[in-house]
């Protein structure tokens, strides 16, 4: 009987010990255009979210330019629906 409750706070610590720590991971060699679409794939809670801003920012890099592209790929992509579709 006394098996029981040492098991659950066994569990209950590892749990809980697995919640605070920080997770990180090395994106030193990933590409800034994957590293942004991380960002945007991700939000805010990711558990890597703050190591891959730290890596962008090592580097001096934003993804303000993938941002673009993938805004006007977006638009051409859009037109390009519209006109087939209107044809």
């Amino acid at each position: 009987m006394l098996k029981l409750p040492w098991v659950f706070v066994v569990t209950f610590s590892l749990l809980l010990a697995g919640c605070g720590l920080q997770a990180s991971k090395d994106f030193s060699a990933t590409p800034t255009p994957k590293l942004c679409m991380y960002l945007a794939e991700n939000n805010e809670f990711w558990p890597y979210h703050d190591s891959l801003n730290a890596e962008l920012n090592r580097r001096g890099e934003d993804c303000a330019e993938y941002i673009k592209d993938e805004m006007r790929r977006t638009e051409i992509n859009n037109s390009t629906t519209v006109k087939v579709n209107n044809n």
